[in-house]
């Protein structure tokens, strides 16, 4: 690999890595540690790119979540964490792919509003429509006022598809499902509240779902192995729609309207007529 000044704005390769997604200073990080050739430390990378340690130790956990950079501890006790460039000729192409994924499911769910809205602007064309009420919500504690909405104001079932695929190694993950078990659960079974909910294939993790398959008054359903899941929770009850994401940002929309509920219900009832019944105590292998 030729031995560009790692630290340099001008560097080509760092150009062209962060047309991959890269940041600048995890392009540069990237390219010190391959340029290292070895496992090692924070410190030693910081020095080699050119680069202040705290923001080197930023760069290196965002590579590590990309699966760029792999992470190993060395020594007695806790040891000390040291890095290693992995193999980009694997690991650049799975990160394209990655994001090309991402990018997927996002048309996906831009497709699923696209009818309804399509409807909503024909009838402003003629007058006849009410903009619909739509609230933003972001992070944990954005999933936490969508739930305190469906516990606190839902009257009819709620029909969901839920696929949470939350990043774990965060605290505010553990936060929500301390929130869910104490706070929601005990207030949509007090108001006894009926539920169904598409999950994905078993032989993918959900982590919800061990927690509602007791729940009374709920039933479940798993789409069949093979067909295309987005890391997403969609939500339909009364006039409303929920869709949250999972994936980036992680933030999602509650829509009042009566036209987008219906819709949105009716994708969901397509889905499961096709998902497979697991029964009232379904097992997760």
């Amino acid at each position: 690999m030729p031995r560009y000044k790692t630290g340099s704005h001008q560097n080509p390769l760092v150009n062209q890595l962060t047309t991959l997604g890269l940041t600048q200073q995890e392009s540069i990080i990237l390219i010190a540690l391959l340029q290292l050739g070895r496992d090692a430390r924070s410190g030693e990378i910081a020095q080699a790119a050119h680069v202040d340690q705290s923001g080197t130790h930023k760069a290196l956990s965002a590579l590590h979540k990309k699966g760029l950079v792999s992470k190993l501890s060395k020594g007695a006790g806790r040891g000390w964490d040291y890095f290693f460039a992995n193999d980009p000729r694997q690991t650049l192409p799975h990160l394209v792919d990655r994001q090309s994924e991402a990018l997927q499911r996002e048309l996906e769910q831009k497709r699923a509003l696209a009818d309804p809205l399509a409807g909503l602007l024909n009838q402003m064309e003629r007058q006849e429509v009410t903009v619909p009420e739509v609230r933003f919500f972001e992070g944990i504690e954005g999933l936490i006022q969508i739930h305190e909405d469906i516990a606190a104001t839902a009257q009819g079932e709620v029909f969901s598809y839920l696929y949470d695929t939350y990043d774990k190694e965060q605290g505010e993950w553990e936060r929500f499902q301390r929130y869910f078990r104490k706070n929601y659960e005990p207030k949509v079974i007090k108001r006894g509240l009926k539920f169904r909910t598409i999950f994905p294939p078993p032989d993918k993790q959900v982590d919800s779902f061990s927690q509602v398959s007791n729940r009374p008054g709920y039933e479940a359903r798993y789409l069949s192995k093979g067909e295309q899941v987005t890391a997403s929770f969609v939500a339909t009850y009364d006039d409303k729609t929920i869709l949250f994401s999972f994936e980036g940002r992680k933030a999602g929309l509650i829509i009042k309207d009566e036209t987008i509920a219906k819709t949105h219900r009716w994708l969901l009832e397509e889905k499961w007529e096709n998902a497979v019944p697991v029964g009232n105590k379904p097992k997760v292998a």
